[in-house]
């Protein structure tokens, strides 16, 4: 298996009736909203329903769509654009 070239990853914000965000506690990198790589065959949508399943319990249904970004990695330095 080759390895990817892109890491494709879909994450969720979910409000409730009060407005408020739901965050889940990582290991790593603190404070985050649910979500994670996107499978093989799988769709952004898929992958968010899917992600949040996995580490919220929760079945939702994706409404809309929010913002895509790219962030490069390399040795000296990441960031965002």
């Amino acid at each position: 298996m080759e390895t990817p070239k892109h890491i494709v990853s879909a994450a969720t914000v979910i409000l409730n009736e009060k407005n408020e965000l739901l965050l889940i506690k990582g290991p790593k990198r603190g404070w985050e909203m649910p979500g994670g790589q996107v499978e093989v065959g799988e769709s952004l949508k898929e992958a968010a329903i899917r992600e949040t399943k996995e580490e919220c319990g929760l079945d939702i249904e994706v409404t809309r769509s929010a913002v895509c970004f790219r962030m490069s990695v390399n040795r000296f330095a990441t960031h965002c654009s």
